[in-house]
């Protein structure tokens, strides 16, 4: 009986170091993708199409681009530039979420000024219809933005 309950302690004592193992594990948000290299030398991307429809203008194509580019998934290379780009044609077509996430590429830079102009801007020219949810967030976090910065 005695090794019944020392068992199932160790079991116990087991299953609790671990979780912090994992719990640590889970802190680390974005872990960057393997950069995709060729098989063969004309080898096209594996993406490549995805790339032709955002160059085309398609909006849903640009937003997964500039999502990979921003946190080096899908076999791109962590790429804040091209992801800013591509955020920014986003933001021409008066996308909200475009705007939101020009803003949290700024902040990530330490660039609160830009963070801020960016909310502005959704709040001025992105597509507000049917966004209520979100509009509330980038108020609040303009306001975060001015506490902190002052």
């Amino acid at each position: 009986m005695l090794k019944k309950y020392l068992y199932l302690l160790l079991i116990f004592f087991y299953l609790f170091a671990t979780s912090n193992i994992y719990a640590n594990d889970l802190n680390n948000k974005y872990k960057q993708d393997p950069v995709y290299t060729p098989l063969y030398e004309d080898a096209p991307h594996p993406l490549e199409n995805m790339l032709n429809m955002a160059s085309n203008g398609d909006e849903r194509a640009m937003y997964i681009i500039a999502d990979l580019y921003s946190k080096g998934k899908g076999g791109f290379k962590l790429d804040l530039e091209k992801a800013k780009y591509w955020f920014e044609e986003l933001a021409k077509e008066k996308n909200l979420h475009a705007f939101i996430r020009l803003a949290a590429i700024a902040k990530r830079q330490e660039k609160p000024i830009k963070a801020y102009s960016w909310y502005r801007a959704a709040l001025k020219y992105g597509n507000k219809k049917n966004n209520k949810k979100l509009v509330e967030f980038i108020k609040k976090q303009q306001k975060l933005l001015i506490d902190n910065y002052e």
